[in-house]
């Protein structure tokens, strides 16, 4: 439930009002501890459930990395990512 404050305004559906998350889950959490081949020591699935203004409702999945010391900024996937925290 943490995460639902975070994602409720990062995600564009819901920053804009056409949608409330209803429930977070985490599905999965990879945890890495080798700086040298992999620079993002977490990685979580979210499964959050999602209300829309017109009462549907739908699930989504979001895929998550967590990187070290501030490297997610510089990160080549950060391109098309976004970012929360």
């Amino acid at each position: 439930d943490a995460m639902r404050p975070l994602l409720q305004a990062a995600l564009p559906d819901c920053a804009e009002g056409r949608a409330t998350i209803e429930r977070v889950r985490i599905t999965k959490a990879r945890r890495s501890s080798s700086v040298r081949r992999n620079p993002h020591p977490l990685t979580l699935n979210y499964e959050l459930v999602l209300r829309e203004r017109g009462g549907a409702g739908r699930m989504l999945d979001v895929y998550a990395k967590l990187h070290r010391d501030g490297a997610s900024a510089t990160s080549p996937q950060a391109a098309g990512a976004i970012r929360i925290a």
